[in-house]
């Protein structure tokens, strides 16, 4: 158990700002990683929650730590936890491509983008202009 007795120590003379910077560095790392596993084929949902998870877990970490040895300010780390949260769920789109969860590859029932197109209206959300369901 050294490795977390030394961890505890880092977080506990890492100055604040600092930590934002590796903490903002964290946040690109997670989703960098869920881009990788989205690429692979790994499961939308599951993998988005795990990359959050570890993100969030080390803001968690860094307020119990932080805490105890006696730091207050954590505007900072709250609004980077929320944000990036924010970023995590914004990107999950369980439905598939299209708005409806259509898994059809036929665009041209009525336009491309937008309007009543085949893919359920909402046309250049998610993967872009034309792109629906298998395609």
């Amino acid at each position: 158990m050294p490795l977390l007795a030394t961890l505890s120590d880092w977080l506990k003379t890492l100055p604040g700002p600092i930590f934002l910077a590796v903490y903002f560095l964290w946040f690109l790392f997670c989703m960098v990683g869920l881009i990788l596993l989205r690429s692979s084929g790994s499961h939308k949902v599951l993998s988005t929650l795990g990359m959050l998870a570890l993100f969030e877990g080390a803001g968690i970490i860094r307020y119990i730590v932080g805490s105890a040895a006696g730091m207050h300010r954590w505007d900072g780390m709250f609004a980077m936890m929320f944000f990036g949260a924010l970023a995590f769920l914004v990107s999950i789109n369980p439905g598939g491509r299209g708005s409806n969860g259509s898994s059809s590859s036929s665009c041209s029932s009525g336009g491309g983008c937008g309007g009543g197109s085949g893919c359920g209206g909402g046309g250049c959300g998610g993967g872009g202009c034309g792109g629906c369901g298998g395609s």
